[in-house]
């Protein structure tokens, strides 16, 4: 018996009569929900950063930097491919902002003429270029990464043109900008050079005086005094604006204190000791203490939560205060401290033979760095927006080698540190506010008896909950 031909269209739409068009409405916006969405994905990745500090977003200083970039700036990482993921990451965060930026990733092991074209030797190594300049990033350290510190400076390099100069004086045995060696200067200097700087060495005797371009004098560790002739160079350039960073080892007579008494300051003949096992580390014992900040300062206020080795430091101590020069204590040792006279118990320090304070050695908190402002009258054809001063800004440290190759690779925080420091008195201020969100642990303390609740918990109820469920679930389908 043949059947009664069906029309389908007739049947589908007296459904969709019978049933109404709700059907059709969900189908319709759902799919048209499905196309915006995909649009939106292609067009710009959403994202939202849930972390407690933000530490996956760019921080503020980097976002206000971007936006004033409005020339195309280009970007060759010469990164081999299995390490392109991670700065690709970071990278990627800089161009949702601007897209002046175009990035390119080359390998410079499968394309070596790209790299040789642009002088680039080693791997990981990052270059900058716009119509008018270049700017280069070096390799991070073995097993380290570029940071979003280091991407943001160089892109400040590449759109500044203001440079200044920076002078270590030489003659006196101070540690040097050259030295590779673990108690050399080398990466202190690479790092200022990176930050658009200009390094330079001077002796004062062979010279004369402080060359006429120097932005900051800086004087590292000398171990051989300085002569009288030298020291009213250095006066004559203070009084002149200038501005000076004094690190000064103890026991090391640097025939410098009738500067420092000038600003009211004197280098205490002492070494720091701690006893604190909290505050030292293995790199000195208790000779190398830890320091946090004491007064409120610009420098350290970019540098929160972090602390500063300070292997074999020297107090710095407030003899007077002057009316025209403001004193700022920097960084200070731990309450268990004291300021210990006896410069040669420093040797015994990790030996049984423990130096005892008396009664007369100054306890702690001990200030071992100070920062100065001084404000100098303007001559009339000078002023400027009725602005009749201006400031001049030093820096005087009681030890040098907390920026020595060998404690700056395991402690980046002394090195931001003394970057901070040049750049607040050299007023580059732009270079300061680059402060990227820090990664913050922050762990749960449980008590005894939460632990022992924990351990019943996962051990022991949680499973035998699961396996009990299991024998009732097999029981009741029997």
């Amino acid at each position: 018996m043949q059947g009664k031909r069906t029309n389908i269209t007739i049947v589908t739409l007296s459904k969709f009569y019978q049933h109404g068009l709700s059907p059709l409405i969900i189908i319709g916006t759902f799919l048209i929900g499905l196309i915006i969405i995909n649009y939106v994905v292609s067009v710009k990745t959403l994202s939202y950063d849930v972390t407690e500090n933000k530490k996956n977003t760019l921080c503020d200083e980097t976002r206000n930097m971007l936006e004033d970039i409005n020339f195309d700036v280009n970007v060759k990482a010469f990164y081999p491919v299995e390490y392109q993921s991670t700065i690709k990451s970071l990278f990627d965060k800089y161009v949702r902002i601007n897209n002046h930026l175009k990035i390119e990733y080359v390998d410079p092991i499968k394309n070596p003429v790209i790299a040789e074209t642009y002088e680039v030797s080693r791997p990981r190594t990052i270059v900058f270029a716009n119509a008018m300049s270049k700017s280069r990033l070096e390799p991070p350290p073995p097993g380290g990464e570029h940071k979003e510190r280091d991407i943001t400076i160089a892109l400040y390099r590449l759109i500044t043109q203001e440079t200044k100069t920076v002078y270590f004086t030489t003659g006196h045995a101070e540690l040097s900008i050259s030295n590779t060696k673990p108690d050399g200067l080398f990466i202190a200097n690479k790092r200022l050079t990176e930050q658009n700087y200009i390094v330079k060495e001077v002796n004062l005797l062979e010279e004369g005086k402080v060359p006429d371009d120097c932005s900051i004098l800086i004087v590292a560790g000398p171990s051989v005094p300085f002569t009288d002739e030298e020291g009213i160079i250095m006066w004559d350039f203070l009084e002149r604006g200038g501005n000076a960073f004094l690190m000064v080892d103890p026991g090391a007579d640097s025939n410098l204190n009738k500067l420092l008494l000038q600003y009211g300051l004197i280098f205490g003949d002492n070494y720091i000791y701690e006893t604190s096992r909290n505050m030292t580390t293995q790199m000195g014992g208790p000779i190398a203490p830890f320091c946090t900040a004491q007064d409120i300062s610009e420098i350290t206020e970019k540098l929160p939560n972090q602390n500063f080795l300070f292997r074999y430091v020297r107090s710095v101590d407030i003899t007077a205060r002057k009316g025209d020069i403001k004193v700022t204590k920097l960084l200070a040792s731990s309450e268990n401290s004291w300021a210990e006279t006896d410069i040669e118990s420093a040797k015994y320090a990790n030996t049984n033979q423990k130096p005892s304070r008396d009664e007369n050695e100054k306890k702690g908190p001990i200030t071992m760095a100070v920062v100065t402002e001084r404000d100098f009258m303007l001559p009339d054809s000078l002023i400027v927006d009725e602005k009749e001063t201006y400031s001049t800004r030093s820096a005087f440290f009681g030890n040098a080698s907390f920026i020595s190759n060998i404690i700056v690779s395991p402690m980046p925080s002394n090195m931001n540190l003394f970057l901070n420091t040049v750049n607040w008195i050299t007023k580059n201020e732009k270079i300061m506010e680059i402060t990227p969100h820090l990664d913050i642990f922050t762990p749960i303390e449980l008590r005894e008896t939460q632990r022992r609740l924990l351990t019943w918990l996962t051990v022991f109820v949680f499973p035998f909950s699961i396996f009990l469920v299991g024998i009732i679930v097999v029981y009741r389908r029997r």
